[in-house]
């Protein structure tokens, strides 16, 4: 019964958290002003890559200064999506407009 109270208590915590932030319309979850930022930053990054065939993940975390796997669990927690997907999806939006 304790560890069902806690996780009540925690539930109720994240709700208001994230009840303060911004809601990302792409994976369906709420996201913070540092988050958005961040993605903010990584779309930029994405977006002036276009033109470059070995653009991956790895040259994506070397960009973002992070480590690769650092990346991945940031961009996953934010969007639902791997960085291999996330830098796709980026990519086919700015192309398709």
């Amino acid at each position: 019964m304790t560890q069902i109270e806690q996780l009540i208590v925690q539930r109720q915590k994240l709700i208001k958290k994230f009840s303060l932030g911004h809601f990302n319309y792409e994976s369906g979850k709420a996201i913070g002003i540092a988050e958005n930022q961040f993605l903010k930053k990584a779309i930029k990054i994405i977006q002036s890559e276009l033109g470059a065939t070995g653009f991956g993940p790895l040259e994506f975390a070397r960009k973002l200064q992070l480590s690769e796997s650092q990346v991945y669990r940031k961009i996953k927690a934010m969007t639902g999506k791997s960085t291999a997907v996330f830098i796709r999806s980026v990519k086919l939006k700015r192309l398709g407009t």
